[in-house]
């Protein structure tokens, strides 16, 4: 059963309000971390600094608190700043106390406090986001509005939650940006295996598929995420052979282009999509109901379409 969730305004509201309540000072004993707060990652060597500061100058800014029926303090916000006080072994904390709160509402308001911090990197915001659904019993797109997230802002978090090299993504640092594009491919590299070669490709080697695309942004051979279309385009004229040249790294994206013959198929590839483009648009004016369902589901046409490309390059215009 789904938690009573709470909106993204009544969110900011309580944040705003959280600045006028009374400082009080806490048995640092009484308070404990939240194990399921948003935000995970603490840089060590930050931590050291703020505690290095905090011994100089004390806490300017107060951790806030929910005050628990046991007499203990749930941390909400400030966990940075109560492991320092915990490595400085201060006896208080200065605090604001707020009322107990739903889980929903403790959830959301943690986001959004972590969401003023500069630090925060959208690839742990996206982790951030799956728990929090998780926990709450919701899917990624309904959580979306409660966080006050655009549904296309969403579509890059999703696609990163759904990869399998996740960690190595978050660890090389690469844009949340590129994890849409990386989905997409890793998803068609598998749909071409299958009518290619009639294999199917593992979990594993999807992993290794999705890194070596990884590696290729983290070292700059990939420096936006259309230049990723040139994999799928290789993918397109020689599946395997394509797929294992991105898992070894050993060929550049440029190369593997070359050596498959994948410029016909970047071609139908730009084409296609303008055409797609084009029915959506007639679509729209209700004008050609059929022409999009038709354009995404009959092998049929597309196979013309190709034949028509094919067609159109063999004369001079």
């Amino acid at each position: 059963m789904k938690n009573s969730t709470v909106t993204h305004y009544q969110v900011l509201f309580k944040l705003k309000n959280m600045k006028t309540q009374q400082i009080v000072y806490l048995p640092i004993e009484k308070v404990i971390a939240d194990p399921n707060q948003p935000r995970q990652y603490f840089d060590a060597a930050k931590l050291a600094t703020l505690s290095n500061s905090i011994k100089r100058i004390g806490i300017k800014e107060p951790v806030s608190v929910e005050a628990l029926p046991d007499g203990k303090y749930k941390l909400i916000d400030g966990e940075r700043r109560y492991r320092a006080s915990l490595i400085l072994n201060l006896k208080t904390i200065p605090a604001i106390v707020q009322s107990s709160m739903t889980e929903s509402e403790r959830l959301v308001q943690q986001f959004h406090v972590q969401e003023q911090h500069e630090s925060w990197r959208p690839q742990e915001k996206a982790i951030a986001i799956r728990d929090i659904a998780n926990i709450l019993k919701m899917s990624l797109a309904e959580i979306g509005p409660i966080l006050g997230i655009s549904s296309f802002t969403m579509r890059s978090y999703i696609a990163f939650v759904g990869l399998l090299s996740q960690k190595e993504m978050l660890k090389q640092d690469i844009p949340i940006a590129y994890a849409h594009t990386i989905s997409v491919n890793t998803k068609y590299a598998a749909k071409m295996l299958l009518e290619q070669e009639n294999e199917d490709m593992s979990d594993e080697e999807r992993k290794l598929f999705q890194l070596g695309i990884i590696k290729r942004i983290a070292n700059g051979e990939i420096i936006n995420p259309t230049q990723v279309n040139k994999i799928r385009d290789s993918i397109t004229n020689e599946a395997k052979k394509s797929i294992n040249d991105i898992k070894s790294s050993s060929k550049s994206v440029n190369k593997i282009f070359v050596e498959s013959n994948a410029k016909d198929a970047r071609v139908y590839r730009q084409y296609s999509n303008q055409v797609y483009a084009l029915i959506r648009r007639i679509h729209e004016f209700n004008r050609l109901p059929s022409a999009v369902t038709a354009l995404e589901s009959d092998s049929k046409l597309k196979s013309l379409t190709r034949s028509l490309i094919k067609t159109l390059q063999g004369f001079s215009l």
